[in-house]
């Protein structure tokens, strides 16, 4: 006796429950999609009529032998997670989906259906034309690592570093040589209408900001290899220190001087 709450293919008799394709045109007609596929015709039916997809959202695209058992609306929650959060964001990707998924089992499941199972094979190709290609060497070149791998801070004092607008995390002053190199490729773009002169005058512009970056660059180094940041804040303190002394002896040499005239000035009185 069959189930009451099943539906079945009404051309092969196979259990259609979660998905199954009904003709919008007949009463009654419900096929699997292999008998739909493949154009299968009853009674009244015929393959061009209007259907319509029905789906309870239990049935697996990657079929009962797949891993985990994933569902096709769990799949469809999968594909939205991934283009809400971004891949890699495992955490949120699994609250999208449900409490029966964990993040690691997302992750895995991704990885193995959609970037390397069949449909990763097929949509991702062996080798990107576009791809983003690494020019940094280490010949010293304008994207030499030697110009973009932060060294240790200066070892100043905060207040040193106030003062000379020093940013640490960064190893950068607020105001640094040549302050306004970066104008010279702010506003650069190279167009497909560009002549000869006008590509070689933008690679001029790039050449002049790259000279500037070496430069204040080897400025920095000059200070740091020299010392002469710390050597300068100790050399202002010393003159500091130097004219606050200078000026307790010179009122201390005026406060004299003012009482040896008070005294000759005493001594006048008495006489």
């Amino acid at each position: 006796m069959a189930d009451l709450g099943k539906k079945y293919c009404v051309y092969c008799l196979a259990d259609v429950t979660n998905l199954r394709l009904r003709c919008t045109e007949c009463q009654d007609i419900e096929l699997c999609p292999e008998c739909f596929s493949a154009g299968a015709e009853i009674g009244n039916h015929r393959r061009w009529h209007g259907y319509q997809l029905v789906d309870g959202g239990r049935f697996t695209l990657w079929g009962p032998e797949a891993e985990g058992g994933w569902t096709s609306r769990e799949e469809q929650l999968l594909l939205d997670a991934i283009e809400q959060y971004g891949f890699g964001n495992w955490e949120d990707m699994a609250a999208h989906v449900g409490a029966s998924r964990t993040p690691q089992e997302g992750m895995d499941h991704y990885v193995s259906m959609y970037v390397h199972g069949n449909l990763g094979k097929a949509c991702i190709p062996d080798s990107i034309p576009n791809r983003v290609t690494d020019h940094t060497c280490p010949s010293g070149g304008p994207l030499s690592p030697s110009l973009t791998t932060p060294l240790p801070p200066l070892d100043i004092s905060i207040a040193e570093q106030q003062q000379l607008g020093y940013m640490p995390l960064r190893d950068d002053y607020e105001i640094e040589y040549g302050q306004d190199a970066e104008t010279l490729i702010s506003g650069l773009s190279v167009n497909y209408d560009d002549d000869d002169v006008e590509i070689e005058m933008k690679r001029a512009h790039v050449d002049m900001y790259v000279r500037k970056l070496k430069e204040r660059q080897r400025r920095k180094n000059i200070a740091r290899d020299y010392n002469l940041v710390p050597a300068q804040e100790g050399e202002g303190k010393r003159q500091t220190g130097d004219g606050n002394r200078s000026d307790s002896r010179d009122s201390h040499c005026s406060g004299g001087g003012d009482q040896a005239q008070d005294h000759q000035g005493g001594e006048g009185a008495e006489a």
